[in-house]
Order: structure tokens, then sequence, then C-alpha cells
């Protein structure tokens, strides 16, 4: 996002972060990464502290913007037109994956966002239809729909698995609302393992890499620990290829505010089974097989059907699936993305 802006704005946008591998000829302000909370703009913001809100008001006095992006959520309360990106509302739907105290903070720092944005980006339907249903009091006209982007190097040919048999995959974190054990659940009653391995590739966790005790104890009392690998902190490059080698990608995540994994997916040239709810019937489009996410005997069902389709289909849903893939690029999140920015900073522009 930050290099697309680059491109369209040039000199004209300031970014103010600590994050790395930014351009050479960028305009930036550095600011020390302390927190998750991701700010930018024409101004770009990490850190929500009180040495930094006041640094923050003093870059905003200098540079006087047009326009405050945050693809997050932002600390500076100011008169400036703010553009918040909202990508879920996971706090909101499930208070028990969160701590409680810091939930409620949290909450009350978006609605406070919320309410003085001059432009809300949504990153799915799904996601705008959360917001309005949430925060009612919210200005519908205000709330745009931008989806994401699929990185183009997952298009590109990969290079072939090394795996000795066919596999089921499984991409992201584990806990929450991933809902990983009813997937680890469906495969061991299927039947398939005999069959086909389940790859899971994840992020790392507290567990040095590995599976989680709980996890050791389930794979182990559903006898899967000769058909289960799970990767960790995988190159794109390395999850491209996981990808294109898999039988079926399997996402029975419980709610997504976009489905990104998906989409990466189908780039990569494999076929989909995910849960029809929240934002992953937009990801999925008419490509995708979907099941409940509660019911482990719809999973095994799309399972089933995934290693029973012909070549034929399985071709079609590929190629069906790459087209749509195609249809949300980063390119496209970007220029709308201006669009909205521009028509923010033209309406200051015009009230000044």
């Amino acid at each position: 996002m930050v290099r697309g802006l680059h491109a369209k704005y040039g000199d004209r946008l300031a970014v103010c972060t600590g994050l790395d591998q930014l351009p050479h000829s960028l305009r930036r302000i550095y600011l020390p990464l302390r927190y998750p909370w991701r700010y930018s703009s024409r101004l770009l913001y990490e850190g929500t502290n009180l040495l930094e809100k006041a640094l923050l008001y003093s870059i905003e006095r200098s540079v006087k913007p047009a326009a405050i992006f945050s693809p997050y959520y932002g600390p500076l309360a100011s008169f400036t037109p703010q553009v918040f990106t909202v990508y879920d509302l996971i706090l909101h739907l499930y208070p028990e994956h969160s701590n409680p105290k810091g939930r409620r903070l949290q909450l009350e720092h978006m609605r406070r966002c919320f309410v003085r944005a001059a432009a809300i980006l949504c990153i799915s339907n799904s996601t705008k239809a959360d917001l309005l249903r949430l925060h009612p009091y919210l200005d519908p006209t205000k709330l745009h729909v931008v989806p994401l982007g699929v990185s183009e190097s997952f298009f590109r040919p990969p290079k072939p698995s090394n795996s000795s048999r066919p596999y089921f995959l499984f991409v992201g974190n584990r806990g929450g609302t991933k809902n990983f054990y009813r997937l680890l659940e469906a495969y061991a009653i299927s039947g398939l393992t005999r069959e086909f391995d389940l790859h899971v590739v994840s992020p790392r966790n507290d567990f040095g890499g590995g599976w989680s005790p709980a996890e050791q104890s389930f794979i182990r009392s559903r006898n899967l620990e000769n058909s289960t690998r799970l990767s960790i902190n995988v190159s794109d490059e390395e999850l491209a290829v996981e990808y294109g080698g898999a039988a079926a990608f399997v996402y029975p995540s419980a709610y997504e505010g976009f489905g990104l994994p998906v989409l990466e997916a189908f780039a990569a040239g494999t076929i989909v089974a995910c849960s029809r709810t929240s934002s992953l019937p937009e990801a999925g489009g008419t490509a995708a097989f979907y099941f409940d996410p509660l019911d482990v005997e719809s999973m095994v069902r799309s399972l089933t059907k995934i290693v029973q389709v012909t070549p034929a289909e399985r071709a079609e849903r590929i190629r069906h699936g790459q087209l749509h893939a195609r249809s949300l690029s980063w390119a496209r999140c970007i220029s709308k993305t201006c669009e909205i920015l521009d028509s923010v900073a033209c309406a200051k522009t015009a009230t000044d």
C-alpha cells in the first residue's frame, strides 16, 4: 500500500512509521515501532503512547496534510480529515478470544475513530454489513468496500511440490475463530488419511514452532501423527509451492474479514473448500466448495466430494478461481484507495 501511494503521490506523500523496507525516495518521518497499531497517510502512524501522540501532533502541524490515512486505527484526534481501514469486527463478535480489559479499550478507541472518520474503507461487503449492524449511527455513505489484493507472486507457476503423497492444505493461525480442531476431526473421520496427508502452514506460535500440547494430544488420539505435517513461517515462494501442490486448500474459519488465503490458493492453481460464512463466499465466489464450519460432517462431505471430482471439473474450477483472484489485485485496491483519499482531500480544500 505504501509503495502504491508513493507511486501515485510522490513527494506529496509523507509516511510516519517504524516499518523497514520502504522505498528509499519516500518522504519518511521515522517513529519507533512500539505497538502493533498501524497508521498511515499522506501520514502513516505507528504507536499510541503519550510521547508518540505529542510527536504526531507536532508532525501534523509541520506537514499540514490534506488527509490522514490510517490502515488500522489512529490515535490522532485531529480536524484534518481521516480515513481508516476496517478489516473485521472480531473484537465485537468473539469477545472470548481477547483480554476483557484490553478489548474494552480497543473497542472505545475504534468507536472514536469511526465517529471522526471522513471515510471508512471496509475490506469486504461482509465487514461493511457487520460495521453498520454493530455501529448503526454511522453514515453509510462514508463506508466504502475496498477489497485487498493478491500478490502477483502467487500467480507465477510454482516449483513442483516434493510431497510423496497427495495432501490437503490449511494455512493460517490455528486458534481463535480459525476452527482448526474441527478440520482435524473431519480429516480423521473422513477415511481419507490412508491416501491423503494434511499439510499445515502457520506463523510462529508460543510452542517453539511446533504443535501445542493440546494439539499433540488431539493428533495422537486420532492416530494422525504420520499423516499431518506442520511448517512454520514459510516464505511466499514456499507457500505458493504448498498451495500449488495441494489436492485442495481447506479453510474452516468461522469468521473472516476478507479471506486472503482463499484467493492465494486460487491464484496458485488449486481448488478450495471453505466455510460458507462471513466474507468467505465473497472470497470463494462460485469456484469454491462450501461447508458449514460448525458441522464436522458437512466438512467431511466437502473433502469427499473434492477427491471425487473429474480432471475436467478440477481444471475448470482452477481456471474459474484464478480469474476470480485476478479480479482482486493490489493495483485495484490502491486505485480505489487513492480515489477516496483524493475525494476527502478535495472536500477539505473546498471548505478551507
